[in-house]
């Protein structure tokens, strides 16, 4: 048996007799109750199991496994454990192990692998490429992640993502043995999106914008965009004419970003009136006989190394804007994709518009739709127009309220309680009534000329003194 002991300061120790019969304490420092009798749970099942000569229980194996070297190493100072081992591994220099890192995903998609190499990038530029791994500790890990966004002036959004690369790169070093634990383990991401850079992309400004575009070719991908919500450029490029259904009004989109998850590689959008009409335009001028609708960016992308990056799409984009009068947003090609998505969702049912778009609701949520001061102006509208029926109801109850008070005012004596009744002819209420009795069995009954729904108001508030509910 082992108990948890309490020194002074709050210190905290395990007290239990080893297998050769000595009493022994385990020093835990300044930690919770709740952590030390934790350790003293798994303190006792590890004598239990040596002790019978028996494999130690699952959990208290994964605990082993886990817990901190400094715990690990308590634990083997008092002959519980056995000592880790400490590989030889100053050998292995950080740059060596992210170029490692890097062609072990060489086969992600152009944008993916982009922000993995300027993740790495950052990395190498902070650590320093022939700095050993086994050196870097959690300290100059917090270190990083406080660098990116004050030396480097990275927003929230993309230093979480540089930071949640990073720890995948440790997490590697860790599954490969390189490392004992992962040195950014504890490090929070942030939020991986950024609000402040979203923007809506009325239809007014778009229209002025396609007007602007030089061809049919770029007429259609800013409509793909900001209509259907397709990915510029890998779902736009990869379009062959043989993916539109005419009869049906449907367009098939490939995802090359979702495409390694099951049942991800397509998804159909409809044929929207604004993008049938660019298709149109655009199949008059095609080449009869190509496959693909962008058949001329297709060309340039499969004759450039870099691949999709020699369309050069964001600088001509920003040369329509500038000829259309238009200030560039930011994130021109995705808020075109979160004004699509939020204009749909008035529509169409959330779960609708995220398939068209190719995520989950969720993300949608989180990266795509957004509050428009339109949703305000139609919240203030709806407001304003039932107003007047609410004051005008409060302005009608009041006076006739009133008028029920005094006339009950006027007829009650202190001999004559009285009580509200309506009088029903059949079905239809006729008029409201106060019947006062005397003592002496007489009566009186006034009609007040009301209607029977503030009366019974008045009943319910008792307004007049020596009103009784009938």
């Amino acid at each position: 048996m082992a108990s948890v002991c309490c020194d002074k300061g709050g210190l905290k120790r395990v007290a239990f007799k080893g297998l050769d019969g000595k009493r022994r304490s385990l020093r835990l420092g300044k930690r919770s109750e709740k952590y030390a009798n934790d350790v003293r749970r798994h303190v006792e099942a590890i004598l239990a199991s040596a002790g019978a000569r028996l494999p130690m229980d699952q959990q208290t194996a994964v605990w082993l496994a886990e817990i901190e070297s400094d715990l690990h190493s308590r634990l083997a100072s008092v002959g519980l454990v056995t000592p880790r081992e400490v590989k030889a591994i100053d050998s292995t220099s950080f740059g060596a192990w992210i170029d490692r890192f890097r062609e072990s995903r060489a086969h992600l998609k152009g944008g993916t692998r982009m922000g993995i190499d300027y993740a790495l990038d950052n990395a190498a530029a902070f650590f320093g490429r022939e700095t050993a791994i086994a050196s870097i500790t959690p300290g100059r890990c917090d270190d990083f992640a406080i660098w990116l966004t004050k030396d480097q002036k990275q927003a929230p959004a993309t230093a979480g993502r540089r930071i949640r690369t990073v720890k995948a790169v440790f997490r590697a070093a860790v599954r490969h043995e390189l490392l004992i634990r992962n040195p950014m383990e504890g490090i929070k991401e942030g939020s991986q999106s950024n609000s402040t850079r979203q923007q809506f992309v009325d239809r007014e400004t778009i229209e002025r914008v396609i007007e602007a575009c030089p061809d049919t070719e770029w007429r259609l991908l800013v409509c793909l965009a900001r209509f259907g919500g397709l990915r510029i450029p890998s779902e736009a490029i990869t379009l062959r004419w043989g993916d539109i259904d005419w009869a049906r009004d449907r367009l098939t989109v490939h995802s090359p970003k979702t495409e390694h998850h099951p049942g991800k590689e397509r998804r159909q959008i409809p044929l929207f009136p604004e993008i049938r009409s660019a298709l149109d335009d655009r199949w008059e001028v095609a080449d009869r006989g190509s496959e693909f609708i962008f058949d001329r960016m297709r060309r340039t992308v499969e004759q450039s190394e870099t691949g999709w990056k020699a369309v050069n799409l964001r600088t001509q984009f920003g040369r329509i804007l500038e000829k259309a009068g238009v200030t560039p947003w930011p994130r021109l090609w995705v808020n075109l994709r979160s004004s699509c998505e939020t204009e749909l969702t008035e529509r169409f049912p959330a779960h609708v518009t995220a398939a068209w778009l190719g995520h989950t609701p969720d993300v949608a949520q989180k990266h795509y739709l957004q509050t428009l001061d339109s949703h305000f102006a139609s919240a203030a509208q709806n407001a304003t127009r039932t107003m007047p029926e609410s004051t005008c109801k409060e302005t009608t109850e009041k006076p006739q309220t009133q008028e029920i008070s005094r006339i009950i005012e006027k007829a009650c004596t202190k001999d004559y309680p009285a009580w509200i009744r309506t009088m029903t002819n059949r079905t239809k209420i006729c008029c409201a009534t106060v019947t006062l009795r005397g003592k002496n069995g007489a009566s009186r009954v006034i009609d007040t000329r009301l209607t029977p729904d503030y009366a019974r108001t008045m009943n319910k508030r008792r307004l007049t003194a020596g009103i009784a509910s009938v």
